[in-house]
């Protein structure tokens, strides 16, 4: 189990910089959802540090980039995310990271 410095398990949106910031609108026009809004779609990409994945908000597609602390790390967001397609980014945050 993933804990911070003497506490608990770490939940998801208890890791630095969660939630990550939707990139790659083509459109500047877009409105950005916030993590309530965005719903996951499917993961893209985890490799070392990185997981890219895509959510969905008001029809439209949004890229989303996020630095883990880790390798391990950024693979357990990936099953995490893969397991919750259909939740919202926000909903996510309060799993706990698996051992």
């Amino acid at each position: 189990m993933w804990h911070l410095k003497g506490m608990g398990p770490v939940k998801v949106r208890e890791l630095s910089h969660w939630p990550p910031v939707a990139k790659g609108a083509a459109n500047p026009k877009l409105q950005l959802p916030t993590p309530a809004e965005a719903i996951l779609v499917k993961t893209i990409f985890c490799r070392d540090y990185w997981l890219t994945f895509v959510c969905e908000f008001r029809g439209d597609l949004f890229v989303y980039d996020y630095e883990a602390d880790g390798p391990a790390t950024a693979q357990a967001l990936k099953r995490i995310v893969e397991t919750n397609v259909g939740k919202s980014l926000a909903s996510i945050g309060e799993i706990e990271l698996p051992a």
